[in-house]
């Protein structure tokens, strides 16, 4: 990041500008944000601002993110989830409300309370 502060007896450290988190496996995860708040004593993550997750085969972006102890990404309003095709050419886009990603089974659900889940294929 840009920036940090620590605060709170150490409880909180929060990173301003170019948040970029990456995983240790094989597909490189890859999250990015302007900001993180780190909740050090309840393992809390909240990510917030040009919101996006990567890996070799797909693309999120959202306006924020919670991760907990549960290894689960919870992505909000508006999230936009395109799958990566040959030669880098998106096939599958997806538009929801909210999108939950678990780390450990590499899945991913879509949930809307007031619109549907919007899906395009393209060929």
């Amino acid at each position: 990041s840009d920036s940090s502060t620590l605060s709170d007896n150490n409880k909180f450290l929060e990173l301003n500008g170019n948040v970029e988190l990456r995983s240790l496996n094989e597909d490189n995860d890859y999250l990015f944000g302007d900001n993180l708040i780190w909740n050090i004593s309840e393992s809390k993550y909240e990510l917030s601002g040009n919101v996006g997750f990567e890996n070799t085969n797909v693309q999120l972006s959202s306006n924020k993110a919670i991760l907990g102890k549960d290894n689960i990404i919870e992505f909000f309003n508006p999230v936009r989830y395109v799958i990566k095709g040959d030669n880098k050419v998106d096939k599958y886009e997806t538009n929801s409300e909210n999108a939950l990603y678990n780390i450990n089974t590499e899945s991913l659900i879509f949930r809307a309370k007031k619109e549907r889940v919007r899906s395009i294929i393209y060929f």
